[in-house]
């Protein structure tokens, strides 16, 4: 097992590019740390919708966080103060 540790932030300004740059940033992240080819597509779907939802509340702009450490790779997404979803997943 590879021990991967790492941090990112990533802050997303809500526009037509943000969705495809997410898309393409998650799967390689998802990708880099081991995930399952078939779990990939439905996480990134997921991960699109959280950010999706603070444009409808009116935010124009979210943070989405990537961290590896101690077998687990978490994303969260925020607007501001709100995290809004947030999940882990154990790194093959």
């Amino acid at each position: 097992m590879a021990a991967y540790e790492f941090f990112f932030t990533l802050e997303l300004a809500r526009d037509a590019t943000a969705d495809a740059m997410l898309s393409d940033l998650a799967s390689n992240v998802l990708g880099h740390v081991g995930c399952s080819c078939d779990a990939v597509p439905e996480l990134v779907g997921v991960l699109q919708r959280a950010v999706a939802q603070g444009a409808t509340c009116g935010a124009d702009r979210c943070n989405v966080q990537f961290r590896a450490y101690a077998g687990e790779l978490h994303i969260v997404v925020s607007f501001g103060a709100d995290r809004v979803w947030r999940t882990s997943r154990p790194i093959p």
